[in-house]
């Protein structure tokens, strides 16, 4: 992944680490972290079960130093791929969005994550659980709420930090 200047066009900094396909990043509030998250899939099947089962560990939500190019941190997820990550206003809380295998179909889930910690705050489904993704999700510039959509409605949560 690669960052540039927007007025000189020049890059400023490379952020090496990820194995697979980036497919989101956002700045923290006040810009010294990124979050990236990418489309991570390391399935096998049980041999005695068929089950299909998640094979080794990585990071695929990768957290950045923006002004050294340090990986300060990451989180491994079971749920995957990562589509979406946002920051939730100066909480320190970050949201992603991503696949959930369920009974071999892809729906979406979103946890939100205390970096500080390196642990799931809490997870949120759509009252359409059965729905393959969400249309649209946006957090409220505070990071107090966040507005998801999927089929036909609109759900807002209010999210308390800590």
């Amino acid at each position: 992944m690669q960052l540039y200047d927007l007025e000189s066009g020049l890059l400023v900094r490379t952020f090496e680490g990820h194995r697979n396909e980036i497919k989101d990043a956002a700045f923290n509030f006040d810009g010294s972290l990124l979050a990236s998250g990418e489309d991570y899939r390391q399935w096998v099947r049980n041999t005695q079960t068929g089950e299909r089962i998640l094979e080794g560990e990585d990071d695929p939500i990768r957290i950045w130093n923006v002004d050294t190019g340090a990986q300060v941190g990451g989180i491994t997820r079971k749920y995957l791929p990562v589509k979406r990550l946002f920051w939730l206003g100066a909480s320190g809380l970050l949201l992603s969005e991503g696949g959930k295998e369920v009974e071999e179909k892809l729906g979406s889930l979103v946890a939100i994550w205390d970096f500080a910690a390196n642990t799931k705050a809490v997870e949120l489904q759509t009252a359409d659980q059965g729905s393959a993704a969400l249309a649209a999700i946006c957090p409220s510039p505070n990071g107090k709420m966040v507005a998801m959509s999927s089929t036909s409605r609109v759900e807002i949560y209010g999210i308390e930090p800590g």
